[in-house]
């Protein structure tokens, strides 16, 4: 609020106006948190990632069968970009977003939702890669 930085520049301490370095400090930190914001938006061209999950989305429904999806994200990822979301109703939805955890919380997902398609999806490649894991594979690999 514009008000708030008025009001902060008249503030003193001890006799010192220390309101107007308080003020310069805020008005820093708001242009460096823009200028990160706007760098993290800046990328090469590289397909929304809403319209690849949508695509991916119309596929896996198109697919006969009930299907989980584990999303697996690169420690770069942008928060913004995200993949899972579920319907109200995640047991009895027919495809389930979910992210990849330790291998044995992959497993009790796994067990829990026991009859599904299992896939994983490298969500920060580009394109994003969607693989069916095979009913020998070992879920636990997928948080590697």
């Amino acid at each position: 609020n514009l008000q708030f930085l008025r009001w902060v520049r008249t503030r003193t301490w001890r006799g010192r106006r220390i309101g107007l370095v308080v003020f310069r400090g805020i008005l820093a930190f708001i242009v460096v948190m823009f200028a990160l914001r706007f760098a993290q938006r800046i990328r090469p061209y590289i397909p929304d990632w809403s319209m690849a999950r949508a695509e991916l989305t119309r596929q896996l429904e198109a697919t006969p069968g009930r299907h989980l999806v584990f999303v697996r994200y690169s420690p770069n990822h942008t928060l913004q970009d995200e993949w899972v979301y579920n319907e109200p109703d995640i047991p009895g939805a027919r495809l389930i977003w979910a992210r990849t955890m330790s291998p044995r919380e992959n497993r009790q997902l796994e067990d829990y939702f026991s009859g599904r398609t299992f896939w994983v999806l490298d969500a920060d490649a580009h394109p994003p890669v969607l693989r069916r894991i095979k009913q020998d594979e070992e879920l636990g690999r997928l948080s590697e």
